[in-house]
Parts: C-alpha cells; structure tokens; sequence
C-alpha cells in the first residue's frame, strides 16, 4: 500500500486569507447597512408627503363645509400651532374627524416645532382668514390659509424647503436658509398654494 504525504500548505486557509475574507465582508456589511438606513429614511419621508397630503385633503374639505380652516389653538390670523407630539393635536383631530379617520403623526415624532433640524414632527397653524378680526395685532388676510408642516430627512429630496424655497404667506419672506430665511432646509410645507 501507497501512503502519500500530505502538503501542509494546501491544508486550509492562512490567517492573511482569512483576514482579507473577513474584510470584504466588513464592506459588504458596511454598505448594505448605508443602503438600508438611506431606504429607511426615503421611506418615512414619502411616508411624511403622503400624510400631510392627506391632512390637506381633510382640510380642503372643512373648507368647504364650513368657510374657512379651523382655527389654530389661538383662533385665527394669529401664531399659534398643534403640534403632532402635543395632546393639542387631539384637538385639531377633533376638527377633522369627519374628513380624516385618523390624524395621522410623524413616523419618529420626536420634537415639535418642525422647523428646526432634527424636529420630526407634524404642525398645523398661523391659520390666516378674511373672516375673522386680527388677534394678537394679527391682520386678517385676503382668503383662508394655515401652515401645515413636517420635516424630511433624505438631504437630497426634491419637495424640501432648500430647494423649492417655500415663502411665509403673510411677508412672502423666504422659510429655509437656503434663501436667506431661518428656518431648516429639511422643511416640508403642504400649505395652500
């Protein structure tokens, strides 16, 4: 009988190999983990679009009905705002309810006052109408109007305030940065137009 000898060389993987293995690996993980974060982000921004929209389209319809948006928590044409992370919020839902099953809220809801970075939340205010005295020094404005905003994540989205330059219906000033505002750049505005 024949023994044939073995080559240890070619018995199993050398540390070096294993090491650049466990490498490309780390890589791999590491850009599929970036590709499932950015996702994640795109997700609740369209999430976000998609929900204000919606309480855009509730609001519309109380136009209709009633002559005017319901009032913010301070009446009308002054500046006072529900907040989507405040119990007020339960309020403006209250104003809905018969257009909008659920008010919806952001997808982190963290903080109010969406116009500053990091603040996710949803905000719904600033209600300007003809039909009501100014309070507060507020003046009455031309037709019904509100603000109703929330605040994107993705950097690069098309519909944020850095790009689409959204304006304050009563100065026609500029919101974000971007133009010379100073508000964040990340804002979302479904305000009528």
């Amino acid at each position: 009988m024949r023994h044939s000898k073995k080559n240890n060389s070619q018995a199993g993987f050398t540390l070096l190999e294993l090491l650049i293995v466990m490498a490309i690996i780390g890589l791999i993980s590491s850009i599929a983990v970036g590709a499932t974060t950015t996702t994640r982000s795109r997700t609740r921004d369209q999430r976000r679009i998609d929900d204000l929209l919606q309480i855009r389209k509730a609001l519309e319809l109380y136009l209709h009905d009633h002559g005017d948006y319901p009032p913010g928590p301070c009446g009308h044409n002054c500046n006072g705002y529900y907040q989507s992370t405040h119990s007020n919020w339960d309020t403006f839902a209250n104003y809905l309810k018969p257009y909008i099953d659920r008010l919806p809220v952001d997808p982190i809801n963290n903080l109010p006052y969406p116009w500053n970075e990091g603040r996710y939340s949803y905000s719904y205010g600033n209600v300007g109408s003809p039909n009501h005295p100014g309070v507060a020094g507020g003046t009455p404005t031309p037709q019904p109007t509100y603000d109703l905003t929330g605040q994107l994540e993705s950097p690069d989205h098309p519909q944020r305030c850095g790009v689409v330059g959204y304006r304050l219906y009563f100065t026609k000033a500029p919101w974000c940065t971007a133009f010379g505002g100073n508000y964040s750049n990340q804002i979302f505005e479904a305000s009528p137009d």
